[in-house]
């Protein structure tokens, strides 16, 4: 594809997409998350961590499991590493997961397209 074929295609989409500020979104610059199908890859997720927290909402919280993935963690050199955590939050507001791997010290917030299950 070109450029301009590209560009027809971007437009084309803003036109459906009228809740997206030209100024803040470009047209070089469109988030990623707004290609994510949220039936297929968020909706049935979130449910599972809502009914996971509800089914465990008497544990402490670092006793709670969390659901098993997979997400890229970046090294201070600039490489990176797939690691194994646990999802164990979402946040609709930000379209967050809230992921934590005890090992390694990580608890943060990554966006669906960063977070790898089995069965992906």
């Amino acid at each position: 594809m070109k450029f301009a074929d590209c560009k027809v295609a971007i437009d084309f989409a803003r036109h459906h997409l009228t809740h997206l500020d030209p100024v803040v979104f470009r047209d070089d610059n469109l988030p990623l998350e707004l290609f994510l199908d949220y039936d297929r890859w968020i909706k049935s997720f979130a449910r599972e961590i809502r009914d996971l927290r509800a089914d465990n909402e008497l544990r402490e919280e670092h006793e709670q499991p969390g659901i098993p993935a997979t997400t890229d963690y970046y090294l201070r050199d600039g490489s990176k590493t797939s690691i194994d955590v646990f999802v164990h939050d979402y946040d609709p507001i930000q379209a967050r997961f809230l992921v934590r791997n005890e090992e390694m010290g990580v608890l943060a917030w990554r966006s669906r397209l960063f977070i790898r299950r089995e069965d992906d």
